[in-house]
């Protein structure tokens, strides 16, 4: 290579060779998720939709690519591929799980329907409901612990275990 005019030795340079990534998502029952979106997340992106089999190939990939994994009706993934050296292929397998949903009422020590700010949390959608009534929607599964409060201070700590898919009623009493 010349620079400013002189030859300048960079030494030996070799390129890892591309390499086929083979996805298959699923649900957490092992059926196949068709039309699910597979997005790449590396130097250039590039996405695409699975098959009717929850298959897609992603060709000529990085050695390593962070892929993002969605479909209608089930929470998103990231989902992080590593390719050895010399393998050309690789299958990965992706499973996305349906998220809870959970309705929360506040009540004080008398039963009656508290109003409570909504929590704001990043892993959560919330929205408040009715008097007293949060909503949360796309909860993933397993233990979940939510702080409400009210305008004037008091609070309660709900603490419950979600199943995938599930809907659930909780109250709790701020005091």
């Amino acid at each position: 290579m010349k620079v400013a005019g002189s030859d300048v030795d960079l030494g030996d340079v070799s390129m890892l060779s591309p390499c086929d990534i083979f996805v298959r998502v699923s649900t957490s029952s092992g059926a196949p998720i068709p039309g699910a979106v597979v997005v790449t997340s590396h130097f250039i992106p590039s996405q695409g939709v699975t098959d009717r089999r929850g298959r897609i190939r992603i060709p000529g990939r990085n050695r390593t690519e962070t892929l993002r994994v969605s479909a209608g009706g089930f929470l998103d993934t990231w989902h992080d591929v590593e390719v050895p050296e010399r393998v050309r292929r690789i299958e990965t397998p992706v499973v996305l799980v349906r998220p809870a949903r959970l309705l929360v009422r506040a009540v004080g020590r008398d039963g009656r329907p508290v109003p409570v700010l909504v929590p704001e949390r990043d892993d959560l959608t919330a929205r408040a409901s009715g008097p007293g009534e949060i909503v949360l929607t796309s909860v993933p599964p397993g233990p979940l612990s939510l702080v409400l409060k009210d305008r004037e201070g008091r609070s309660a700590t709900l603490r419950t275990t979600l199943r995938e898919g599930e809907i659930r009623v909780e109250t709790v009493t701020l005091e």
